[in-house]
């Protein structure tokens, strides 16, 4: 097995976050085969390892192709088949992917797997009450395992049923072994379903301690959280790990949406630009924390060595408009051009810029025509006006 692996392996070996990825679904698909032996051979292993690193890389119709071949000497496996169905699912074949699920529950019916990737497929269409069912089932069958109460709770969350959620959460801890992962991770939704910051930043510390694979977990929980309009929530998760370069975006976009602003700064000024996502993102964050001049002067930088950087261009001019300066401000809103994806936010920046240059009548006529292309020779104010 072990050669048929590292060719395998080889051809898709960029590990890092793949690796683990791919990683994890081996040791979920060893676990599942002790449960529950099948002989499983190295060519179906092979071709299964190779599957799962090139749906990390997000190669889905290349990582189905690999299933299939994993399955041509693995079709009694329900775990491959379940994983084989949610790739299915992900490139559009929702009868395929049912008819997978299927398969994979026909050999074996309590199959945790099959009853999560039903679960998933069924959430995914938003088939709420047959997903709800099939993580009930996915618990039941492994009720030890922390897949099915977390999706189940993380669903419930997501259509305002909190108490339920608490209580599939609850009744998973009680279940669990104290101090171990899965009580950790019950811990943590718990804390999230109550909106409780100081537990959650406990249970991700707990966490941290307790799950190897815990930091990409707590930062997809932070950006989720961040995205659901509750920083102060995601900041006390990010708060549990120890700052690095890739999540450095986040946690300045996390700060600035707690309105933290003295800590964004000090952030900014202490991290390279390339790691919250370039000059252009550096200004912006310098915008949003009042320091116009500092904005402009990174985005006039990202403008030299990229003048059509339209979202540079968009910042420069808003923090000239921060800085009284409408004429040039309205030049460079002026300038984006209608394809561009910043041409929105360049059209209401030039809005406020002609305000700003009392030609009110001249701005208002410039948002009812929001849809046709600007003219900067028109819709520009003289220095004279802009005085």
């Amino acid at each position: 097995m072990a050669s048929a692996l590292s060719g395998s392996v080889a051809s898709c070996a960029h590990v890092g976050a793949e690796g683990e990825a791919a990683a994890e679904a081996a040791s979920a698909h060893d676990a599942s085969a002790t449960a529950s032996p099948r002989f499983v051979s190295p060519y179906a292993y092979a071709w299964f390892i190779r599957a799962e690193l090139l749906r990390a890389r997000g190669l889905l119709p290349d990582a189905v192709v690999a299933y299939r071949n994993a399955l041509a000497d693995a079709d009694e496996d329900p775990y491959v088949l379940s994983r084989f169905a949610t790739a299915l699912d992900e490139v559009g074949d929702r009868k395929g992917a049912d008819a997978a699920c299927a398969d994979a529950l026909a050999l074996d019916a309590y199959s945790e797997a099959a009853w999560l990737a039903r679960g998933q497929i069924a959430e995914h269409h938003g088939e709420l009450e047959n997903a709800l069912s099939a993580y009930e089932h996915a618990e039941a069958a492994a009720p030890a395992a922390k897949a099915a109460p977390l999706a189940l709770a993380s669903l419930l969350r997501a259509h305002g049923a909190d108490e339920r959620a608490v209580a599939v959460l609850t009744r998973f801890e009680a279940r669990t072994l104290p101090g171990s992962a899965g009580a950790a991770h019950a811990r943590l939704e718990l804390a999230l379903a109550r909106h409780d910051a100081t537990s959650a930043y406990a249970a991700a510390q707990q966490l941290l301690r307790t799950d190897d694979a815990a930091r990409a977990t707590l930062t997809r929980t932070a950006q989720t959280l961040l995205n659901q309009g509750e920083p102060q929530l995601a900041r006390r998760i990010l708060l549990a790990l120890p700052p690095n370069d890739d999540d450095a975006a986040l946690r300045l976009s996390v700060l600035l949406a707690c309105g933290r602003r003295n800590e964004a700064e000090a952030q900014l000024e202490t991290t390279a630009p390339v790691t919250i996502g370039g000059l252009s993102a550096a200004a912006a964050a310098y915008l949003a924390i009042g320091r116009a001049e500092q904005a402009l002067g990174l985005a006039q930088v990202a403008l030299s060595r990229e003048p059509e950087r339209y979202d540079a261009r968009v910042v420069a001019a808003r923090a000239q408009l921060a800085l009284n300066d409408a004429a040039d401000a309205a030049d460079g809103f002026a300038s984006v051009p209608e394809q561009s994806a910043s041409f929105t936010e360049a059209r209401a920046g030039l809005a406020a810029a002609l305000r700003a240059s009392n030609l009110g009548a001249l701005a208002r006529e410039l948002t009812a025509h929001a849809a046709s292309p600007v003219t900067p020779v028109t819709a520009t104010p003289s220095r004279t006006q802009a005085q």
